[in-house]
């Protein structure tokens, strides 16, 4: 009976509960009808401001919400490899805001990764002329000349860094690096004392400033033992000797170079004074000069004088062509011609020489294929080098050997190690064979080494 009684109270109360929300309702209809005969009761100049002001202030946020979100979306794609993916959208974020500059820089910076060096300096200037002081615009700039080998490019970029950053270290580094590349070492150490003044503990200038320190000794003594043997031979005569002693010195536009050789060979002794040059033409091009002639008395196993010339353009994609020729005056003159075409791919160096002797003296094509592994420094490598006929720059030539370098054949393999024994002395040593044909079809073996020890100062 209790519990009947209780069911009946509660389905009253709801259907009061009921009637409330119904009449709540109803009120709300009409409170709207008034607002809407009060609002359309308004001027309409006043009830178009209260429509679309609220829209003025909301959509720019709205937008720039919406643009950061994208930005952050192709920086994703742009960090996991997926670089296509990263430009399409900082094209769609410029399309919404045509000077969003943090996009262009991150276009920028993904073509720069993948080689298309032009289409980065294409984003990178529109960037900065919008921004000339972008910092991330002016720095990804640096890198994408510097990685395509246009280094006076990168230095531009990098003085007018320094002239807008004057007190960030970053664009003194850049230049530091340029220089280097330029074998301007003094102009390198005054980048990065500019620098370390600005930063003390700047890692990466005190690491650059320590590796400069050997390219900042600019002068080298080297002594060279160097020995052919050929076991086919007479005994008297199967085994070459030849030690060097040379000078070098580099100068901010030249390396020079003097060279005392003597040559052991069938009993006699020969003396070869050689003078070398390396002037800098202009960046990226660079020569080479040589000229030697025998002294002492009796002036025997060398040409009677010998003199070279050859000039050196770097290309982009990290590579380097040469065009030159050799002159070695015996009993009769031989002229060759030579040239070379090279690669820089990572830490490795691949090389392919030609040495071409004009028809008067006889047709020969001589050939040699280089490949250096670099390890810490230039001076810091293994190297192997194959070769095919006889090369005029081999320093053991002798007037009985200028007819097989017109006419007969030679096959050879050397192999290179130069290290630095700390920072002022070096060392090389080298070890070949070569299959030297002294007449048609018949063959001679040389087994070729030489030790070298260098001081830098």
């Amino acid at each position: 009976m209790l519990f009947a009684r209780t069911v009946d109270d509660s389905r009253q109360f709801r259907g009061v509960k009921t009637i409330l929300v119904k009449f709540s309702q109803i009120i709300d209809v009409i409170f709207g009808i008034k607002q809407m005969i009060q609002f359309t009761a308004m001027p309409a100049k006043l009830r178009f401001l209260l429509i679309f002001l609220p829209l003025v202030f909301l959509a720019p946020k709205t937008q720039a919400q919406s643009v950061k979100a994208l930005y952050e979306k192709a920086r994703f794609y742009a960090y996991n490899d997926n670089r296509d993916s990263a430009r399409s959208v900082c094209k769609r974020i410029l399309r919404i805001d045509p000077e969003y500059t943090e996009a262009m820089v991150l276009m920028g910076r993904t073509y720069a990764w993948d080689k298309q060096y032009e289409n980065s300096r294409h984003i990178l200037n529109k960037c900065l002329e919008i921004s000339p002081e972008n910092y991330g615009a002016l720095s990804t700039l640096f890198n994408t000349e510097y990685w395509s080998d246009n280094y006076p490019g990168a230095l531009e970029v990098a003085k007018r860094g320094t002239s807008v950053y004057p007190s960030k270290p970053d664009f003194y580094i850049y230049q530091a690096k340029v220089y280097s590349k330029l074998e301007e070492p003094k102009r390198a150490a005054e980048a990065l004392s500019t620098a370390l003044d600005l930063d003390p503990t700047n890692e990466e200038a005190l690491s650059m400033m320590e590796g400069l320190k050997k390219d900042l000794m600019v002068s080298r003594i080297q002594i060279q033992a160097a020995y052919d043997y050929f076991p086919q031979r007479s005994p008297g005569s199967r085994l070459w000797q030849q030690y060097n002693f040379e000078l070098s010195h580099r100068f901010e536009k030249v390396s020079l170079f003097a060279r005392l050789q003597q040559s052991r060979r069938f009993g006699r002794v020969g003396h070869l004074l050689e003078f070398d040059a390396y002037p800098k033409i202009r960046p990226g091009t660079y020569a080479y000069l040589n000229y030697g002639f025998p002294v002492f008395e009796p002036k025997v196993l060398y040409p009677e004088y010998r003199y070279g010339a050859e000039i050196f353009q770097k290309l982009p994609w990290s590579m380097e062509f040469s065009l030159g020729m050799r002159h070695l005056q015996f009993g009769n003159a031989v002229d060759i011609i030579t040239a070379s075409v090279g690669k820089y791919y990572r830490s490795y160096w691949f090389s392919v020489r030609t040495f071409i002797t004009p028809k008067d003296v006889g047709v020969s094509n001589s050939y040699q294929f280089m490949f250096r592994n670099y390890y810490t420094s230039a001076n810091d490598f293994f190297g192997v080098t194959f070769g095919t006929g006889f090369s005029p720059d081999q320093s053991n030539l002798s007037n009985e050997t200028l007819q097989s370098i017109a006419s007969l054949r030679a096959y050879s393999i050397r192999l290179e190690r130069q290290w630095m024994m700390g920072p002022q002395w070096g060392a090389t040593l080298v070890a070949g064979v070569q299959s030297e044909e002294v007449r048609a079809n018949d063959y001679m073996l040389r087994l070729s080494a030489s030790a070298s020890l260098n001081y830098r100062f």
